[in-house]
């Protein structure tokens, strides 16, 4: 059902499932919880296989990409890394000719694990290359390669309740990178 605007937010469930509440009190907002993850044993197949795979992995500045191709090369994979802040012409060049070789399996994005640093200090061209290195690049790689349906894992900085929580986000450039990798082969 349509909120009137005089209604406070709530989460909209259908009026017929839930007691009517008192006039003046609004229904609780839903924050994310916590949660342990579970044991790999416990979780349903994805069915991506490492071993043999070939894997974009757009690193970061702090090094966690390097950890990652590490891992990444332990399990077979191949990996192809591109270096953050990479002109996303060179980008798309460069992906074009590892297309050329072989179809992409999968991306790993990680500059929004880069620090964000004092956003009110940012001009106007500060603001848009942050951008572009967090989201307007994987966008180009995304649609570079899209025809091979590669599989898509992105790292932000937001905090462990992606911003949701009283001190809110910790890096919130990385929450366009948050929003295009949830609506990625949706839309």
């Amino acid at each position: 059902r349509a909120r009137p605007p005089s209604e406070p937010p709530g989460r909209a469930l259908s009026s017929s499932s839930l007691p009517a509440p008192a006039a003046d009190l609004p229904l609780p907002p839903h924050p994310p919880l916590p949660a342990l993850r579970p044991q790999v044993a416990d979780c349903l197949p994805t069915g991506v296989e490492l071993d043999g795979a070939r894997l974009v992995v757009m690193l970061d500045e702090g090094g966690v990409g390097e950890a990652l191709v590490k891992q990444l090369d332990k399990a077979g994979a191949e990996t192809l890394t591109l270096e953050p802040g990479l002109a996303t012409d060179a980008l798309v060049t460069q992906l074009e000719t590892w297309q050329a070789d072989a179809p992409v399996d999968g991306v790993y994005w990680l500059p929004a694990l880069d620090d964000d640093g004092d956003l009110a200090g940012y001009d106007l061209p500060m603001w848009r290359e942050a951008l572009r290195r967090r989201v307007k690049t994987l966008y180009a790689t995304m649609r570079c390669l899209y025809d091979a349906s590669p599989f898509l894992v992105s790292a932000t900085r937001l905090g462990g309740y992606h911003g949701y929580d009283a001190d809110g986000a910790t890096n919130p450039l990385g929450g366009p990178v948050a929003g295009f990798t949830k609506s990625y082969r949706k839309e």
